[in-house]
C-alpha cells in the first residue's frame, strides 16, 4: 500500500510539474507561434517541441504516465484515478503562486470541491 501511495504521489507531482513546465514553455514559444505564417497548424505546433521547456514538460508527462501505469497495476482504477485529481488542485495553486495567474473565487471553490472528493476517495 505504501508503494502504491508513493507511486500516486509521483503521478501527482509529475503531472503538476509537467503542466507548470509546459505552461512556461508555451509562454516562451508563444511569440514564435504567433509570428509564424503557419500559426495554428499542426506544423507550427510540432515546431514548439524544439523549445527545451516544452520538451521537458512532455518528458515529465511521460514519466508521470509510467508511474500511473505502475500504480494501476497495484490498485483499483476507482481508487488511483480520483487521487490523481490532486494534480489539478496543485496546478491551480502553482498557477497562482508560481506563474502569477489570477484565480477567481469560483475556481477556488472548484479546488475545494475536488480536494474534498480526493479526501473521501483516499479514506475509502
Amino acid at each position: 500500500m505504501i508503494l502504491t501511495l508513493l507511486l500516486v504521489g509521483v503521478v501527482v507531482a509529475g503531472f503538476t510539474l509537467s503542466n507548470v513546465v509546459l505552461a512556461l514553455g508555451m509562454g516562451t514559444s508563444r511569440g514564435a507561434l504567433h509570428a509564424s505564417p503557419s500559426s495554428g497548424t499542426p506544423k507550427s505546433m510540432i515546431s514548439v517541441i524544439r523549445f527545451p521547456l516544452v520538451l521537458a514538460g512532455i518528458a515529465l508527462q511521460g514519466a508521470a504516465f509510467a508511474a500511473y501505469l505502475l500504480a494501476l497495476s497495484r490498485a483499483d482504477l476507482s481508487w488511483v484515478f480520483p487521487l490523481t485529481a490532486l494534480s489539478d488542485v496543485l496546478a491551480v495553486i502553482a498557477g497562482r503562486y508560481l506563474l502569477g495567474e489570477t484565480i477567481v473565487a469560483t475556481r477556488w471553490m472548484g479546488v475545494c470541491i475536488i480536494t474534498a472528493g480526493v479526501v473521501c476517495i483516499g479514506l475509502s
